[in-house]
């Protein structure tokens, strides 16, 4: 049985043989100058002019001979007619010029045979002339024909920016099935009222009536180039307007100069940011340059990133310790593809283990005696930890207490300790087990000072975009879904920074520390959930239901669930709300009062012999002994 792909082949090529033989009959006419009457009589045609002999058949037979095998070897019947494109349409230029220069040399080469001697040699010329030109209006008229059928499926969208970008968005919105472009919205005065491939470009304030005018669905910004702050008074414009927005990357992000459909994005939480981060690069470069970066927990949100910002500037060697296989195949296959995108000359050794295996890491730091550990090793998840208080002291405490007593040990220059807002005044284990964390760091550096080993310093910073556990991806997969998007309570208010933030102010505390210090990142001012919710509804296209069990599409309904087990309705960053500025302005020491040096002579052991004995309610009680404001009831 045939398939439906060779059948079309076979659809496209009879019609092909069919134009072939219309282009050779029209030849015959413009050169005779008459269009011929034709009629069959015993496989003779006859026009008012001539009877046309067995020779003029053979024309036609040798016509389709020539150009059928030509048509095949440059691809033509491979392609899909629907998507005809300009270069498309040259290759069939290019084989009717081929055809006709092989039709020449026959008709030259065949001039002493009988059947042949007789036939103009313009034929060879006006026949794939004509046939060309046929060849290429049946392929343009079925392309408009598939079009105005698609046309009835597709959203229609607006692009906001007239420019280079928006230009190349649109021709490649001419070939997807998805978009249909009504209309430009452009800022320049000089661009607007006037067209760009037909669709005019209106101002900005027109916005609202070509909305409701074209039914228009999406609207996708195409200013690569457009600031932060700039973004956001263009977010605020939109949010009325109940469209789901996109944007093109930014300009860094755009590798070659070529834009498609696919690079476009779904607005998120970082569009909202109106943040401004200095960053030193040269300070972090001369850090960093050459040296030997350990870093703890590398495959999860914050280390993995850490670990991509590292690179930058170009350590020797980058070691990524994580106890979970599946993150560490994923960093690993991304830092890989980096070294090797970039042609850097660094050495780079993924190692599965876990912090809480005091032996297994200390190999690992005498094997490589690095010159910077970032530990970002953490359970983090608030309420998996309030179920799990072994595990959650385990490897937040321990944990962090084997790698400061392994780089005391080697003497390693520096140690930076990445905590949480969660651990000032915590109301959950998970807290409580970073701020005794925290402590135990100092201590370290308290007991150093004295030698001037190492460098311990700890960075404290509130929820990161995007990390896992963080509620912006859970409330982008609950408007997929079409709602509800479930918020704790209608106050409550939480601190956000992007994770390349984050990741970049971690590397640019180091070059800062002298020891002992707590610094915490400039989150900003801390957001409501709930507006953030809606703001995220609205910019997906989507209208707030203030009805439960809503069958409108247009509609997303927001649930408040109530505070979980541990969670706070807001979060701080400083515990006595006393910090100092630091040399960078989006980076404060916390003033964090004395260190508890009894923490790693009493305390550690006693937290190890609980451990061992799994007495989660004599580790509950360690914590509220030691960690301000804790009280687990």
């Amino acid at each position: 049985m045939i398939s439906l792909y060779r059948y079309k082949i076979l659809v496209v090529l009879s019609f092909d043989v069919f134009l072939s033989i219309f282009s050779t009959f029209i030849s015959y006419s413009v050169r005779n100058e008459a269009i011929e009457r034709i009629y069959v009589s015993n496989l003779y045609l006859i026009n008012e002019y001539h009877a046309v002999t067995m020779s003029d058949m053979n024309v036609y037979i040798i016509n389709i001979l020539v150009f059928i095998p030509i048509f095949f070897y440059f691809g033509i019947y491979r392609s899909i007619i629907k998507y005809t494109t300009v270069n498309s349409l040259l290759v069939i230029v290019f084989s009717c010029f081929l055809t006709s220069c092989i039709l020449l040399l026959l008709s030259s080469v065949t001039i002493q045979i009988d059947d042949f001697k007789n036939i103009p040699r313009s034929i060879a010329i006006a026949q794939p002339a004509i046939f060309c030109l046929l060849v290429i209006l049946t392929r343009l008229f079925a392309v408009y024909i598939q079009n105005i059928d698609s046309k009835k499926k597709l959203s229609n969208i607006i692009i906001y920016g007239a420019g280079s970008a928006g230009l190349q968005l649109l021709n490649s919105t001419s070939q997807s099935n998805e978009y249909k472009v009504v209309a430009f919205v452009d800022d320049d005065n000089s661009k607007q009222s006037r067209t760009i491939s037909g669709i005019k470009i209106f101002k900005p304030d027109k916005l609202e009536e070509l909305v409701s005018k074209f039914e228009v669905t999406d609207l996708i910004v195409a200013i690569p180039s457009i600031k932060n702050v700039q973004k956001m008074d263009l977010i605020l414009k939109l949010s009325n307007l109940k469209l789901r927005t996109s944007f093109l990357p930014s300009i860094t992000e755009i590798v070659k100069n070529k834009i498609s459909i696919r690079d476009i994005r779904p607005l998120n939480i970082n569009d909202l940011l109106m943040r401004k981060i200095k960053i030193d690069d040269n300070g972090v470069q001369n850090k960093i340059k050459g040296k030997v970066i350990l870093i703890t927990g590398g495959g999860g949100s914050i280390g993995s990133e850490l670990s991509i910002q590292c690179l930058k500037f170009n350590p020797k060697t980058l070691i990524i310790v994580d106890h979970s296989e599946y993150n560490l195949f994923q960093i690993e296959n991304r830092i890989r593809e980096i070294i090797k995108t970039d042609s850097k000359s660094i050495n780079f050794y993924p190692i599965l283990a876990s912090i809480r295996d005091y032996e297994r890491m200390d190999s690992i730091f005498q094997k490589f005696k690095p010159d910077v550990v970032y530990h970002s090793a953490a359970y983090k998840h608030v309420t998996i930890m309030e179920n799990n208080i072994c595990e959650a002291i385990s490897n937040n405490v321990i944990g962090t207490y084997n790698i400061c007593k392994l780089t005391s040990k080697y003497a390693i220059k520096n140690f930076i300790f990445v905590s949480s807002d969660k651990a000032v005044r915590p109301t959950n284990i998970m807290g409580a087990s970073k701020r005794l964390a925290e402590k135990v760091v100092q201590s370290f550096a308290n007991n150093n000072v004295k030698n001037s080993d190492s460098i311990f310093s700890t960075v404290r910073f509130g929820n990161v975009i995007g990390s896992s556990g963080s509620v912006i991806p859970i409330f982008n997969y609950q408007i997929k879904r079409g709602g509800p998007v479930t918020v704790s309570h209608p106050e409550i208010t939480r601190y956000f920074m992007t994770i390349e933030e984050a990741a970049l102010l971690i590397l640019q505390s180091y070059t800062i520390s002298n020891g002992g210090e707590i610094f915490v990142l400039n989150m900003g001012q801390p957001v409501k959930i709930y507006d953030l919710a809606k703001k995220m509804i609205e910019l997906s296209g989507y209208k707030i239901s203030e009805k439960s069990n809503n069958s409108n599409n247009d509609e997303i309904e927001i649930v408040f669930k109530g505070l979980e087990q541990g969670e706070k309705m807001h979060e701080e960053l400083l515990i006595n709300n006393i910090s100092h500025p630091t040399s960078n302005e989006n980076i404060l020491e916390a003033d964090e009062g004395s260190i508890d040096d009894n923490i790693l002579e009493s305390t550690i052991p006693e937290i190890i012999k609980f451990l061992e004995n799994k007495a989660e309610d004599k580790l509950v009680r360690i914590l509220e002994n030691k960690v301000e404001g804790f009280n687990k009831n």
